[in-house]
């Protein structure tokens, strides 16, 4: 898998099949996507998931969100749904006012040549960017938007929200259940004293 901070260009006619969110924590609603997108790569075809650094609501409060995985962490279990490319983004003032037709237009089709586009449900942050939005634009640019319903437990949506709540909770068979794979924390060990052997 490429791992890059930045909109890839693809090469004159390399496809994509592209997924965008937020995906912390790459649940199982998230992986929902993934196979999705997978589904249509080939020879020709590029699988891309698409997503920021920060989400919406972080950048504009200008704080750190409460993430269920590290960048790296991130990383690594994107490595293990096995997508061609994971384009995680700076979240920037210039794309916060970006235009719907502006993104489709230099991200998706001149940069990503998107024959294919996979969105949750509740995808978009506002009016101007939302599922309709994008299959209208879909429709004029010449790529398939396919919005996928979300993934859900019982009554209630999978949502990083939701997993989040059971992880504070300390009901870890319930987080590993809507993750669909064990949570891991990574990070170092560090000696101390050593006076408790």
């Amino acid at each position: 898998m490429i791992y890059t901070t930045e909109v890839p260009h693809l090469n004159s006619g390399i496809r994509s099949a592209v997924t965008l969110g937020k995906f912390d924590g790459f649940h199982r609603g998230h992986q929902k996507l993934v196979e999705c997108i997978k589904q249509k790569s080939g020879e020709n075809c590029r699988t891309i998931i698409f997503t920021f650094d920060l989400p919406y609501k972080a950048y504009q409060q200008k704080c750190m969100p409460k993430l269920l995985l590290t960048y790296e962490e991130k990383r690594e279990v994107a490595e293990a749904l096995h997508a061609d490319i994971l384009a995680e983004c700076p979240f920037t003032e210039e794309l916060m006012n970006m235009e719907p037709e502006v993104f489709v237009k230099e991200y998706l089709v001149d940069r990503l040549h998107a024959e294919y586009v996979a969105i949750g449900s509740d995808f978009g942050h506002n009016r101007s960017g939302n599922p309709e939005v994008l299959s209208a634009l879909g429709e004029k640019y010449g790529f398939t938007v396919e919005i996928i319903e979300k993934e859900r437990d019982g009554e209630r949506e999978i949502s990083s929200t939701y997993i989040r709540e059971e992880l504070e909770q300390g009901r870890m068979e319930k987080v590993q259940k809507l993750l669909g794979y064990p949570y891991f924390i990574k990070g170092e060990i560090v000696h101390g004293r050593q006076l408790g052997r």
